[in-house]
């Protein structure tokens, strides 16, 4: 399986294009499908899918505050659920069914507290939407339900392209691209991240290569918004602003540094 998946990659990764010497597209970290997205990383996350102009920012921020910030323990804590997970082991090893019980019911609680209060939140943020925006919230949230992590797939690569207005010759490319895909998961057994992530960008600089100039700005941007590695923040950036971005970061840290 792994073979067939580099010999898919090495084939979609065939081209002259500038685009080849760019790669990776994206980090591991944003093709990983372990862990998942939660608490107000997972609000921030679907808040980079919206749009949101100036105000509605501002707004957002309020309710981040007052629903989100506000309870923190409303966030489930990783090393909460550890330690509720290694009580409920040692309580089953010694037999103690009344704690396994107790122990059960705060787990329960844990996540209907946390799911509560981001029912909360975008309920309350439908109110400040438009309502092309709220049917884009009814997908993103959709999408999280399937794909927790946030991870980007394939298909959401297929997905954002087909919104790009292609011609004729792309659209045959694209189908390519999908049928050879196809074949490649019809054979899955395993697929490690390393694997996925030389599949993902082999595919993605194929992608860029097919575009123009305006298409590949939009896709840039629409892959930006998905990557959940950049969920810490609701500005969204193309390839070229994040390289710039983190340069400026980098050379505000030396000359502070150097001072």
């Amino acid at each position: 399986m792994r073979r067939t998946l580099i010999i898919i990659a090495a084939t979609l990764l065939a081209t002259n294009s500038a685009w080849a010497q760019r790669k990776p597209v994206v980090p591991m970290s944003a093709i990983s499908e372990k862990g998942r997205l939660a608490g107000k990383k997972l609000v921030l996350y679907t808040l980079r899918q919206l749009d949101l102009d100036k105000g509605q920012c501002q707004q957002a921020r309020g309710l981040i505050e007052s629903t989100i910030d506000a309870e923190p323990e409303a966030d489930i804590s990783l090393e909460q659920v550890y330690s509720l997970m290694q009580q409920m082991q040692e309580a089953k090893t010694a037999g103690d069914k009344k704690r396994e019980a107790e122990i059960t019911q705060q787990l329960r609680a844990l996540g209907k507290s946390n799911t509560d209060n981001l029912d909360e939140f975008f309920e309350n943020l439908s109110a400040i939407l438009k309502d092309e925006q709220i049917i884009t919230l009814k997908d993103v949230r959709a999408r999280l339900q399937r794909n927790p992590s946030g991870a980007v797939r394939p298909v959401d690569v297929f997905r954002e392209v087909e919104k790009l207005g292609l011609n004729e010759e792309q659209k045959q490319t694209v189908a390519e691209f999908k049928q050879k895909l196809a074949e490649a998961m019809r054979q899955k057994k395993d697929v490690k991240d390393k694997d996925r992530f030389q599949l993902m960008n082999s595919l993605l600089v194929k992608t860029m290569a097919l575009l123009n100039p305006d298409q590949r700005e939009k896709f840039d941007r629409a892959l930006a918004r998905l990557r959940p590695d950049l969920a810490y923040r609701m500005r969204v950036f193309t390839t070229e602003e994040e390289e710039k971005f983190r340069d400026t970061k980098k050379q505000r840290k030396t000359q502070a540094y150097e001072e």
